[in-house]
């Protein structure tokens, strides 16, 4: 196949990623919410905090209420809440909530907002574009397809999937598998870029014996998915939560593996003269790297929430590591 018909085959592939990114930006526009901090405690679900920028102020909701149900709908727990609730309406829609607190029970009528603010809705779509938008730009303008490129252009195409469905609740069944399965192919693409970047190649074995334990994990992590969707139990949440961690603690040991063999390379040259303007790349990239295990895998192994968004790490990533790369003064071959 000639480079001008590969190049229209990743287009057409683009093309397919870009249609699923449009369906995923236009469910995030249609999340709904109430504006509620919920806590399950003692089988009943209380209200615990009300945003102050919500559309609460003038209902009767306030904070320790025991939300009974919504529209006639029993809840049993802030998954139900979710699931069988918010999933199924849009923003401005107006809910019929019971509630009671000391023995008394009263309605109000509560008009649902936008899951998040406009602000963060326009930085999703602007950024998963701009993502989309340069590997289009990647894949016309280089005009070697090796095994390089294919790497780092299917990791191009995979973060603007995280960045949109990463975005989406658990509530949403398929949208939500696809953010899990996006999850373990970008760390397959980053091993196998990272490989190619320093080698130009990557060995079978060692591949295999990375990518075993990551489909486990994965697999396990949509399993447990899948199983509290069916139930919305709490003790499920519990171990979907469990498999989730597993999954980023395992992607931090594939991060300090890359950036040992980028080490363990300078090293391997350092009897040449490596220019000046590559260590800074590559100083570059080991802090990109690093920057996840720190600031989001860590944290949300030990205290169940990132210090910075996901999907703004992703956008940082990636356009850092594309000048990189384009650039091609990060590579480091064998003499």
């Amino acid at each position: 196949m000639n480079r001008k018909k590969i190049t229209l085959l990743l287009i057409f592939i683009w093309i397919i990623i870009l249609i699923i990114c449009i369906i995923g930006i236009i469910k995030i526009n249609n999340l709904a919410h109430d504006g509620v901090r919920y806590e399950y405690k003692n089988g009943f679900t209380i209200v615990k905090y009300l945003s102050p920028k919500s559309l609460l102020l003038n209902t009767s909701i306030e904070i320790e209420d025991t939300l009974i149900n919504i529209n006639n709908n029993p809840i049993k727990n802030k998954h139900f809440l979710y699931n069988k609730i918010f999933e199924k309406h849009k923003p401005g829609e107006i809910l019929n909530y019971t509630l009671q607190k000391n023995g008394e029970k009263r309605h109000t009528n509560i008009t649902l907002q936008h899951y998040f603010p406009k602000e963060r809705r326009r930085y999703i779509i602007v950024m998963s574009m701009i993502i989309l938008l340069l590997s289009l730009i990647f894949n016309i303008k280089t005009r070697v397809k090796n095994n390089l490129f294919y790497a780092f252009y299917s990791l191009y195409l995979v973060i603007p999937l995280l960045i949109i469905y990463l975005n989406i609740p658990f509530s949403n069944q398929w949208m939500y598998a696809i953010s899990i399965i996006s999850s373990g192919t970008l760390i397959i693409n980053l091993y196998i870029a990272n490989s190619f970047l320093l080698y130009n190649t990557f060995k079978r074995e060692y591949f295999l014996i990375i990518l075993m334990p990551l489909l486990l994990i994965t697999i396990t992590w949509i399993l447990f998915y899948f199983k509290w969707t069916m139930d919305l139990s709490n003790s499920t949440y519990q171990l979907l939560n469990l498999s989730m961690k597993g999954f980023h603690l395992y992607t931090v040991f594939i991060i300090i593996y890359c950036v040992s063999i980028i080490v363990f390379k300078i090293f391997n040259v350092s009897h040449n003269v490596i220019d000046r303007h590559i260590l800074i790349f590559i100083g570059i990239y080991i802090f990109l790297l690093l920057l996840y295990p720190i600031f989001l895998a860590l944290p949300v192994i030990m205290r169940n929430s990132e210090l910075i968004h996901f999907d703004m790490y992703l956008g940082l990533f990636t356009i850092l590591l594309l000048i990189l790369i384009y650039n091609n003064k990060i590579l480091i071959k064998d003499k």
